[in-house]
C-alpha cells in the first residue's frame, strides 16, 4: 500500500501535468505567458530570511503587466484520515510570510476536515478543495476579495485591466478544478465506489453554501437568489458538466415521460423544454444534485451511468424513504432546495415582502390571510424563480407559515396540490 507521501507526491504529479497541459494547449484560452504553473518553486520570506517551498504554484501576469500581479500558492495532500488544523495552519504561516505577493492560498486534499481546521481556513480567506468519497470534490472555502486594496492602489489598474484579472482568476481557478477531476478519473477504481450515502439534511446544505459561495458569496451573505446561467456556467467550468435543452421524448420503465436526467458518463444533465423555466431551475438542481452527490454511488451500471426522473417531491424530507432510490431522490430535491432557496436569502425576504415587519403566516378559512399568503408566495416565486408550490413548502419547513390541514385531507402534500393546482408554472 502506497505512502501517505507516495499517495500525496501522485496527487501533486497529476495537478501539475493536467494544469500544464491545460496551459500549454492553450485548453481555457488562457496563454501561458499570462498564468505560469510552477512545481516545488520558492519564494522570499523576510521573516525567514530564507525561501520557503510551495508544492504548486501558479503565477498571474495580465496583458500590460510587467510582473505577476497574483500568485496562487497550493498545498496538495492525499490523506487517508482527517485534516488536522496544525497543517493547516502551518500552510497559512507560509503564505502569510509571502502575502506581500498577493498571494491566494489553496489547499487541496483527500481528507476530511477537523473542526478546527474548518474554522482556521474559513476565517484565513483561505480556498480549501476537498475530495471526499462520497462527493466528487467540495469548493468547501473561497476567498471573497480578488486582491487587496493595497494592491489596487499600487498598480492603479484602469477597470478594463482589473476585469481582466478577475478573468484570468476564474479561468485559473477553473484549471485547478479540472485538475482535481482528472485525479479523481485516473484513480477512481471499481471497489472506491459506495454504496448510497445517507447524508443528512445539514451535509447537503452545507455542501450547496460552499458553492454558491464559490459563485458569489453575496448570495448568502447578503441574502440574494442564484442567477441561473451563472450556476449552469459553474457546473460546465468546475465540473465539465453541460445542461443541454432538448426534447427527451423518452418514457421511464413506469411509462411516465422523462422530463430530465442527469448522465455521469457523459457529464451531461437533459431538461426537456417542455417544463416552464421555473420548473426547469428546480429540474436542473436537482439533477445537478445527483450528479455532484451521487456519481460515486455503487449502483447497477444503467442506473449508475443514467439517473430519470419525471416528478419530483417537493415535501421537504417528509418522503417515505425505505429503499436506495427514494434516498437518491430525496437528497436530489433537498440539494435544489438548499441551492435555489437558502434559508437566510428566504428569511430575508419574507420579511422585506411583509414591509420588514415579519410575522407568521397562517392560512386557514380566513379569505384575508389566504389573499396575503398567495401574495407573499407570489413575490418569492418571482424573486427566487422557482414554482409557487416550491415556494410553500419552503415557507412551511423554515417555520414562516403554517397551511392548516382540512379534516378529511391526509396531508400537507395534498392540501399544497390543490392549493396550487392551477399555478401554470
Amino acid at each position: 500500500m502506497p505512502s501517505t507521501t507516495e499517495r500525496g507526491d501522485a496527487f501533486e504529479d497529476t495537478c501539475y501535468n493536467v494544469i500544464l497541459d491545460a496551459l500549454k494547449n492553450n485548453k481555457l484560452s488562457v496563454l501561458p505567458e499570462h498564468a505560469i504553473v510552477y512545481r516545488k518553486k520558492s519564494y522570499w520570506s523576510k521573516l525567514r530570511e530564507d525561501n520557503i517551498v510551495f508544492d504548486l504554484s501558479i503565477e498571474l501576469t495580465p496583458p500590460g503587466a510587467e510582473r505577476p500581479v497574483s500568485i496562487w500558492l497550493i498545498e496538495c495532500k492525499d490523506y487517508s484520515g482527517s485534516v488536522p488544523v496544525n497543517d493547516v495552519e502551518e500552510f497559512r504561516q507560509k503564505v502569510m510570510q509571502v502575502a506581500d505577493l498577493n498571494c491566494k492560498a489553496v489547499i487541496m486534499t483527500t481528507g476530511q476536515l477537523q473542526a478546527g481546521a474548518r474554522t482556521t481556513a474559513r476565517n484565513s480567506g483561505m480556498m480549501f478543495i476537498q475530495v471526499t468519497p462520497e462527493i466528487t470534490y467540495d469548493i468547501v472555502f473561497h476567498k471573497a476579495s480578488r486582491f487587496g486594496n493595497h494592491r489596487r492602489g499600487e498598480l492603479k489598474q484602469a477597470q478594463t485591466e482589473y476585469q481582466r484579472l478577475v478573468e484570468l482568476e476564474e479561468k485559473t481557478l477553473t484549471i485547478i478544478l479540472r485538475a482535481v477531476s482528472e485525479h479523481i478519473q485516473r484513480t477512481i477504481q471499481p471497489e472506491s465506489l459506495k454504496p448510497v450515502p445517507f447524508l443528512a439534511d445539514e451535509d447537503i446544505e452545507l455542501v450547496t453554501q460552499n458553492i454558491l459561495n464559490a459563485i458569489d458569496d453575496g448570495i448568502l451573505s447578503v441574502g440574494m437568489s442564484l442567477t441561473f446561467s451563472r450556476f449552469i456556467d459553474f457546473m460546465k467550468k468546475a465540473y465539465g458538466v453541460d445542461v443541454v435543452f432538448e426534447r427527451i421524448g423518452k418514457h421511464d420503465a413506469d411509462g411516465r415521460i422523462i422530463l430530465s436526467s442527469c448522465s455521469f458518463r457523459e457529464r451531461l444533465i437533459r431538461i426537456d423544454t417542455s417544463l416552464p423555466p421555473v420548473r426547469q431551475h428546480f429540474a436542473i438542481a436537482h439533477e445537478a444534485g445527483h450528479y455532484l452527490l451521487h456519481n460515486k454511488t455503487l449502483l447497477g451500471q444503467s442506473e449508475y451511468e443514467m439517473m430519470e426522473d419525471s416528478t419530483y417531491s417537493y415535501s421537504a424530507g417528509k418522503n417515505e424513504l425505505n429503499n436506495d432510490r427514494q434516498w437518491l431522490e430525496w437528497q436530489a430535491n433537498r440539494f435544489a432546495t438548499h441551492l435555489l432557496m437558502p434559508k437566510f436569502s428566504m428569511v430575508r425576504h419574507f420579511a422585506k415582502a411583509q414591509g420588514g415587519a415579519p410575522h407568521k403566516l397562517v392560512v386557514d378559512a380566513q379569505r384575508v390571510n389566504k389573499k396575503e399568503y398567495f401574495r407573499i408566495v407570489d413575490v418569492l416565486s418571482s424573486y427566487f424563480k422557482v414554482s409557487k408550490q416550491s415556494i410553500g413548502y419552503r415557507l412551511e419547513e423554515l417555520g414562516l407559515a403554517h397551511v392548516q390541514v382540512p379534516l378529511g385531507t391526509s396531508s400537507i402534500r395534498e392540501v399544497m396540490q390543490r392549493m396550487f393546482a392551477n399555478d401554470p408554472d
